[in-house]
């Protein structure tokens, strides 16, 4: 449970508590906005990313020299 007393999943990386501020109909499905409440994250592990049907990992950018 996270510190809010919401569901959270075991070993999830990150855990997002959220109000309900606004629902949206789009058409065959439900636009939910949530306003965030609380946030944890843990930085001991990179997230899996989903781009173009692919799954990766991210890769932080090197800094940009000014």
């Amino acid at each position: 449970m996270s510190r809010n007393g919401l569901p959270s999943l075991t070993g999830a990386i990150a855990h997002i508590d959220c109000i309900i501020d606004n629902v949206v109909d789009a058409g065959d499905h439900d636009f939910v906005l949530g306003r965030v409440v609380d946030l944890t994250s843990s930085h001991a592990k990179q997230p899996l990313i989903v781009f173009r049907s692919t799954y990766g990992e991210f890769q932080p950018a090197p800094p940009v020299a000014a």
